[in-house]
């Protein structure tokens, strides 16, 4: 009945235990963005970004800063050191940021601050659409904005009105859901009211378009409230604005001259799109995209549920309107999930099995149907007490911790029935054989402890991931002990008690004699024992084997995943428009020569409020495409990047889509990246020094420099001394220029709950017709063009101008790998001619990698020492838990000869998966040796325990063993990026396991036995 009792309160507990992607941690990352019109890449770094990098680089805490420049955004990223609490260094930078301000012109948009969270990631991104709406856009690049087409502007209204939609309906009915945090959207048109002056009738009533603008303003009246008081009652009396909409502008009344007109009279009103820096393309037709954000504490379970309810819902209620989801992140938990209820399938079912095989016995192997269920129960309310969320590293960690629960259950069942075949009685041989191997299962759970704790305390966000891995391992352990100790014995005496003739096994299990293993382990162990040298020669050559694979397996942060979607940057690196970086792409996916199941495009600047590569400009784009298998998508890479070559000065960069890994654990594509970094302030001679220490490098053999983005810049200089000659105000000529670029803002109304900015601008698109054609007049009413009072040159400089704590740099990609990184990077630095301009230093995955690895083996060398002194306590010798720590390095070379023959990697899942195979094989390693102790104290001799206690534990091992490594099979099969990810682990679990099992049984008896025949000597 308390087991009962038990699995209820852990079946209610696991109904509020939160279902998450990845555990809820803070990520030690705080985005800065910097916002600022009209400012190119250099002038926003020396007067915003720079500034600004040199005050937030005295934060507390602070691991690493840099910046990235472009028109008009800029971006400063700040990583801290693992452990600092972010809150309080989210306060220091806007405390930083506001002290700068005061340092920076009084027109600049305070930077807005972003702390980033991993419940920040989006679940899914929804793209939403109005069917077969394909316009083609012009490609005028001379045009200064993207001014639309009759067709194409019949299609933006019908835009706007589905962004003006969603933005007010369908956002809200996705953040009505309680499991949604935030919808964050992006592709939205917003409208524009435009007062257009009809030159010919203002020239005619002798208007000009500063008139205009103040007859607009003087319209613009807003007297707020009064308070009225009647007797003995007060009222609020609101007045409303005169102007509201495009029809009350158009109505305005103004006096020229002795004549009252209209507004509409001497100007066009027109309500149009705003001026597009950025649009969304999904499978051909313009969208909008939403990036689904969850509620930290929600069940992701529930979220998936709600959301493609309500997404049905939506399809039935706007039939109009397509929506289609993308880049889904919950298919890795559903994978995880699916694996942890295969792993309960396939281990219980081996479990059945083997136990039915090896005992001959039908009912002793269901004892692991009750509690395989009962274990993961409790497992679950553990982390419902200790506030642990159901995700996919604490999934991992229950996966884990199922081949450790079958194990406990295993060994008891066995050691119970070994003393009923010995001839005591039922009740007597439960109590002994659960009392024999308490202490060594005890001493096994606190070795998988001293394995796994370890793991919590690695630096960075792969510590606290790894939190609820160990917690989950560590619970597991803890529960299994218990199951087995209590309901294993009482379970197996009800069973057997009930046993009647009718019930025994039937005889073809009595007639499985044929498999002798029994027999061919003495016979084997016998010749070993006279020819002990084998098995000594043996180890030694498995361990310089595993010393050549180690040497030769590639080191990387995750394991290569066979990639079936793709994100594809690409900078066209020419002043384009929006509409023209439309055309190109949609060309070049008109031309692959596979079809692409899905395709999403995000070009030039994005509306997210948490994306750190939002700032991005018209001539750039962001395509996330997917092909049915990885061989197609292959053959689209190739093309896209034919395709983009044929565009002199294009860039493209291929990376992997965005999962919940690599946003967690963001790793450099190349392998060694070399940053150019500027020592001192060049100049105007700037571009052409970096450009002839660029073209040095790119000769050398190592180094694959790209070419440089430089941005041409159209300057527009102002003759200061014809503006004197001819009484022409600057003030009035800058606003002439912003009339004619269409950015003189005069006001804004809010309509509908949406603020559309009102617009004094003109029907000229290029700078030549504006410089040629615009006139301004003089302080003495006379008129001249503006061509005679501006000079229209061209400069280039850096399109995005990258900097750190150091200053500013420009990155390239170097050819190198782990073993000759070091002759490549002595070798780049050589070659390096301005030696007084410059400085190279190095980047890049070899690094990370090379650290991550030193950081896990100074984490299993602690893991070693902590066993070591839990053996010593158990075994009360200082000797004795050498031989069993002796087994570890032999099994680390079976896994790395192993990842040899499965073309796997040493990586962070097979890392796992050495720490989990060493706390899981020595524990049939200190069973036989306690076994072994336990006999020679009862007076056996030290040759007749060793064998006997080898007979004994001889089913144990092999069952245990056999189910951990045949769960692990199916991933080494199974598709997909899950079974993937989690393939390295069981290929490193599996090869250890399987070469562990022979050293406990063959190797560490022989070192047993030379051990205590010395000692005696």
């Amino acid at each position: 009945m308390t087991l009962v009792a038990l699995m209820l309160i852990g079946l209610v507990g696991t109904y509020f235990i939160p279902v998450s992607l990845m555990p809820d941690v803070s990520i030690p990352v705080i985005t800065v963005q910097v916002t600022q019109e009209n400012m190119s890449p250099r002038e926003l770094d020396n007067t915003i970004t720079g500034p600004l990098r040199r005050s937030l680089g005295q934060v507390t805490h602070l691991e690493d800063l840099s910046s990235e420049t472009r028109n008009e955004t800029s971006t400063i990223r700040l990583s801290f050191a693992y452990g600092t609490n972010i809150d309080l260094a989210f306060i220091e930078v806007n405390e930083k940021i506001d002290r700068a301000m005061s340092m920076f012109p009084r027109n600049i948009v305070r930077p807005r601050v972003i702390k980033a969270n991993a419940s920040d990631i989006p679940v899914f991104y929804l793209n939403v659409t109005l069917p077969d709406r394909r316009p083609t856009a012009p490609a005028d690049s001379t045009s200064i904005s993207d001014s639309p087409g009759v067709g194409e502007a019949n299609v933006l209204a019908e835009f706007m009105k589905l962004s003006s939609f969603a933005d007010q309906v369908i956002r809200r009915r996705l953040e009505q859901l309680p499991e949604v945090a935030l919808v964050d959207m992006t592709g939205l048109v917003y409208p524009e009211i435009i007062v257009r002056p009809l030159a010919d009738k203002m020239q005619a009533l002798q208007l000009t378009s500063e008139h205009l603008e103040q007859v607009i303003r003087d319209n613009q009246i807003d007297l707020g409230e009064l308070l009225i008081h009647e007797g003995q009652y007060q009222y609020n009396v609101r007045f409303n604005s005169t102007l509201t909409s495009r029809e009350s502008i158009e109505n305005i009344y103004f006096q020229a001259g002795d004549r009252i007109l209209q507004l509409k009279d001497v100007a066009r009103v027109i309500e149009a799109p705003q001026a597009r820096r950025g649009l969304v393309l999904s499978d051909g037709n313009e969208a909008l995209t939403m990036a689904i954000i969850k509620q930290g504490d929600a069940r992701m379970n529930d979220l998936e549920g709600k959301l493609h309810d309500l997404i049905h819902q939506f399809e039935t209620d706007y039939p109009h309107i397509r929506f289609t989801i993308t880049r889904d992140q919950t298919e890795l938990l559903d994978y995880s999930i699916s694996n942890l209820q295969q792993d309960l399938v396939w281990g219980s079912i081996l479990a059945l099995l083997l136990m039915t095989l090896f005992l001959r016995d039908i009912k002793s192997p269901l004892l692991i149907a009750i509690t395989m269920p009962a274990s993961l129960i409790l497992t679950l309310a553990v982390f419902w007490l200790l506030g642990i969320s159901v995700n996919i590293i604490s999934l991992s960690g229950l996966v884990l911790g199922i081949g450790m629960m079958i194990d406990n259950s295993i060994i008891v069942i066995d050691n119970i029935a070994q003393y009923s075949a010995r001839g005591y009685s039922l009740l007597q041989a439960c109590i002994r054989g659960s009392e024999e191997v308490f202490l060594p299962m005890l001493s096994s759970v606190f070795t998988t402890c001293a394995v796994f704790i370890p793991l919590i305390f690695m630096s960075g966000i792969s510590g606290a991931l790894f939190y609820d891995e160990a917690i989950a391992v560590i619970a597991g352990a803890f529960v299994s002990l218990a199951l087995s100790m209590t309901i294993i014995p009482v379970y197996y005496k009800i069973i057997q008690q009930r046993t009647s003739p009718s019930t025994m096994p039937p005889a073809w299990l009595h007639n499985l004699r044929g498999l002798k293993y029994e027999k061919l382990y003495q016979n084997s162990f016998h010749y070993l024992l006279r020819h002990q040298c084998y098995a000594f020669i043996a180890a030694i050559l498995i361990l310089v084997a595993g010393a050549w694979a180690y040497v030769g397996l590639p080191k990387s942060k995750l394991p290569p995943l066979t990639e079936t979607e793709e994100i594809v940057s690409i900078d066209w690196n020419q002043h384009i428009t929006v509409a023209e970086n439309r055309r190109r792409v949609l060309s070049i996916i008109q031309s692959l020569p596979v079809p692409l199941t899905q395709y999403t495009g995000l070009l030039g600047e994005q509306q997210f409020l948490l994306a750190a590569g939002a700032a991005k400009q018209s001539s750039e784009a962001v395509l996330y495409i997917r092909t049915e298998n990885a061989d197609d998508l292959l053959k689209a890479e190739s093309q896209i990047i034919r395709n983009v070559g044929q565009y002199p000065g294009a860039i493209v960069h291929l990376s992997p889509a965005e999962n919940i890994f690599n946003m967690l654990f963001p790793d450099n594509t190349a392998p060694l990246v070399a940053n150019l970094r500027i020592k001192q302030n060049l100049g105007p001679g700037y571009a052409e020094s970096l450009s002839i220490e660029v073209n040095n490098l790119q000769s050398h053999a190592a180094a694959t420099v790209a070419e440089i983005p430089w941005q041409e810049y159209r300057v527009l200089r102002i003759d200061p001394l014809k503006l004197k000659m001819y009484d022409i105000d600057l003030e009035i000529l800058y606003e002439k220029l912003k009339v004619a670029f269409n950015e003189k803002r005069v006001f804004q109304i809010t309509e509908n709950q949406q603020f559309i900015p009102v617009t004094l601008g003109g029907d000229l698109h290029t700078i030549h017709d504006i410089l040629e054609q615009t006139q301004v007049t003089n302080m003495h009413g006379k008129a001249y063009y503006i061509r005679d009072f501006v000079l229209e040159t061209k400069e280039i400089d850096l399109k995005t101008i990258a900097a750190g704590q150091s200053g500013e740099y420009f990155s390239f990609i170097v050819d190198a790998t782990a073993e000759n990184a070091d002759s490549v990077m002595h070798a780049l630095r050589r070659s390096l001619k301005q030696k007084q301009l410059f400085q190279l230093d190095f980047t890049g995955s070899i690094f990370t990698s090379q650290a991550l690895i030193r950081e896990l083996t100074a984490i299993l060398t602690v893991s070693l020492l902590i066993l070591y002194f839990i053996l010593a306590a158990q075994f009360e010798s200082l000797l004795l838990p050498l031989i069993v720590l002796l087994e570890i390095p032999i099994d680390i070379a079976g896994v790395f000869i192993s990842l040899k023959l499965f073309n796997s990697g040493i990586n962070l899942m097979s890392m796992i998966g050495i720490v989990v195979m060493g706390g899981i094989i020595i524990n049939d390693s200190i069973l036989k040796i306690d076994t072994i102790n336990e006999l020679r104290k009862s007076g056996v001799s030290l040759l007749r325990a060793i064998v006997l206690g080898g007979h004994r534990r001889l089913k144990s091992i092999l069952m245990t063993s056999l189910t951990t490594v045949l769960a692990m099979v199916p991933l080494l099969f199974t598709p997909g990026m899950g079974a993937e990810l989690q393939r390295p682990l069981a290929v490193a679990l599996g090869g250890g396991m399987l070469l562990g099992t022979a050293v406990s049984l063959y190797l560490i008896p022989l070192c047993y036995y030379q051990l205590q025949k010395r000692g005696k000597s």
